[in-house]
């Protein structure tokens, strides 16, 4: 949303302040003091210390913007702190598609009284159930591999939302319920439910929540750097195959979409050179963030296609793929085949 609705809307927000006097370190090495909390700062953009205000030269979204719409419009941010912004508006937004990223369904199996057991095995159409609340028990959802209940016993089921206009909320939205693909269901708060206005404080109450699912980019719970945040959470299966980039790069794993930058047409001068820089050099395999979650799409930058998968080189966490299927930057679409 960040990426996508001030630019859009042409308001100026808070960035970190490399000049601010609380900024301690050398070369390339800062430690700056801002304080606030998602919870609040984030919707309201009332981070205090080391920020400024100024305008957003370059964007990223985790789906086109043109989806932050509807159900899955930022509706509990501050007007006043990033202003407003039309359907027509957001999808009206200059793009770049940037690197493919992998999602998934998190479940706590870990915490006391969760009756849960790892592997979750979850059709892509319990997962819609459950989203939608029309599963409350896990003892009630069947087990894709084996047809049997996924608790032994009663186990209820607790969703943990991030806010609408996240990227992951909306590629939950998109890929289990199709919803602005055809369908205009979506995912809806339950009554008295406070949203998580980061994936930190989303899988920090999940990991904290017996029996508990919330859906995230599976490099937060992949990449060795993260894993001893939550300990409790483990990634479903969905349709008997587990999250990961390879599989998603081999055709088995589909809960994926690709991220795009959002181009501020105002931009000049060298904040149009860095992000000409970003665009061009971050969807290349070469360069392209090392983490679980990533593939870059075919077709860019010099990414062909093939079978054998053509992958950086890199081992364990860090390899990524030339994934030779692209949603060719419409979320909707069905993967198209390109090798």
């Amino acid at each position: 949303m960040v990426g996508a609705l001030p630019i859009a809307s042409g308001h100026n927000i808070l960035r970190l302040n490399l000049a601010d006097s609380s900024c301690a370190g050398a070369g390339l090495t800062a430690t700056c003091t801002v304080s606030g909390v998602t919870a609040t700062a984030g919707p309201n953009d009332s981070w205090t210390g080391a920020v400024t205000s100024d305008g957003v030269d370059l964007g990223i979204t985790d789906v086109e913007p043109a989806l932050l719409t509807g159900a899955d419009y930022p509706t509990g941010y501050s007007t006043t702190a990033f202003g407003h912004a039309t359907p027509t508006q957001m999808a009206g937004l200059s793009t770049t598609r940037l690197i493919q990223q992998v999602f998934g369904l998190a479940i706590n199996v870990g915490s006391a009284g969760s009756g849960l057991t790892a592997p979750i095995n979850l059709s892509r159409e319990s997962a819609a159930n459950i989203l939608l609340g029309n599963y409350s028990d896990w003892h009630a959802v069947p087990d894709a591999l084996t047809g049997q209940p996924i608790a032994a016993a009663s186990s209820l089921i607790t969703r943990i939302d991030r806010e609408p206009g996240s990227g992951t909320r909306t590629s939950a939205n998109t890929y289990f319920l199709r919803y602005q693909c055809g369908s205009s269901t979506a995912i809806t708060d339950n009554v008295g439910e406070s949203d998580n206005f980061s994936t930190t404080d989303e899988l920090t109450a999940a990991n904290g929540k017996a029996a508990s699912i919330a859906y995230t980019s599976i490099d937060q719970l992949q990449d060795p750097h993260n894993s001893t945040n939550f300990p409790n959470l483990v990634l479903a299966t969905i349709d008997g195959v587990a999250p990961s980039n390879i599989h998603a790069a081999a055709g088995g794993y589909d809960y994926w979409f690709e991220a795009t930058t959002v181009n501020n047409a105002a931009t000049t001068g060298t904040s149009l050179s860095l992000a000409s820089f970003l665009q061009t050099d971050m969807p290349k395999l070469a360069s392209a963030p090392q983490e679980p979650s990533v593939n870059v799409i075919p077709g860019l930058q010099g990414n062909v296609g093939t079978v054998p998968l053509t992958d950086n080189g890199k081992t364990g966490t860090l390899t990524i793929y030339v994934n030779p299927y692209t949603r060719n930057g419409k979320s909707c679409n069905v993967p198209t085949e390109t090798n």
